[in-house]
């Protein structure tokens, strides 16, 4: 899984304890990492892992810029390659980050200069291909939810589908 093709952008769609997908960030690859792929030092799968990690609460948050942890003066969890897309909730006033990318989480890689998509989906340990269209975009309603639920939650889903 070598990735000779440019990426344009990563579409990161959190699904794992959702009742619907939400296309949640979009990232996009620095020059660096296009040199890298280009020359065949990065796979397709270390880009993502790259955007895994780039999605996850650690320190602060990364999807809101405002938050600071106790241990440096600024956000290190925010990346300038990351967009956030979905408006973050307010509680009584403060703005609360998303949750971090998890098992059971999609990325839709769309490639520069092709018209493909390719659908990967968070595993335990790395990521599996689920699709690719040539041609045609990838819909939010290929990604399954709720893959990662409590009983109640499936109970929810199954008495919903009855």
């Amino acid at each position: 899984m070598t990735a000779n093709l440019k990426i344009k952008n990563i579409k990161v769609i959190h699904a794992a304890f959702e009742d619907e997908p939400v296309h949640i960030a979009n990232y996009k690859l620095l020059t660096s990492d296009q040199v890298f792929i280009g020359v065949g030092k990065y796979t397709t799968k270390d880009v993502l892992q790259n955007v895994w990690q780039g999605t996850q609460n650690i320190e602060d948050s990364w999807s809101n810029p405002d938050a600071i942890g106790v241990e440096y003066d600024y956000n290190v969890d925010k990346l300038e390659n990351v967009e956030v897309l979905k408006p973050l909730k307010i509680i009584k006033g403060k703005a609360y980050g998303h949750r971090s990318t998890s098992v059971g989480d999609y990325m839709i890689v769309q490639y520069k200069d092709l018209d493909v998509e390719s659908l990967y989906m968070c595993e335990p340990a790395g990521f599996s291909l689920k699709q690719s269209n040539h041609g045609t975009p990838i819909n939010l309603t290929d990604c399954k939810c709720g893959l990662v639920m409590g009983t109640e939650r499936a109970a929810r889903i199954k008495a919903r589908q009855a």
